[in-house]
């Protein structure tokens, strides 16, 4: 991974800028997606673990399940959290 000169700046060929902008890396840590134009990595919209970008997810977090690139709540949803019961056990709202 190097770095290329644009506009009068050093910018990364491929990948994101390291922490200390001394490098490039190869890919984004896991939870997050690049972006070319800030060369830099961001955090994947919750409840979603893997992204290919703000509105693409590929892995939900606990509770939800991936449809159609979107996390969805496969139990009871209240006040924008997801909650899974037991089996035999159901959400009442409070």
């Amino acid at each position: 991974m190097g770095f290329k000169l644009e506009y009068n700046e050093c910018i990364c060929e491929t990948g994101p800028r390291s922490i200390d902008k001394r490098s490039c890396e190869e890919s984004c840590p896991s939870g997050k997606y690049f972006v070319q134009e800030y060369q830099w990595c961001f955090d994947c919209a919750e409840p979603c673990t893997e992204c290919d970008d703000l509105q693409t997810c590929n892995e939900c977090g606990w509770g939800y399940e991936l449809v159609n690139g979107e996390c969805e709540c496969n139990g009871a949803e209240s006040f924008g959290t997801c909650y899974n019961c037991p089996s035999g056990e159901f959400f009442n709202g409070r």
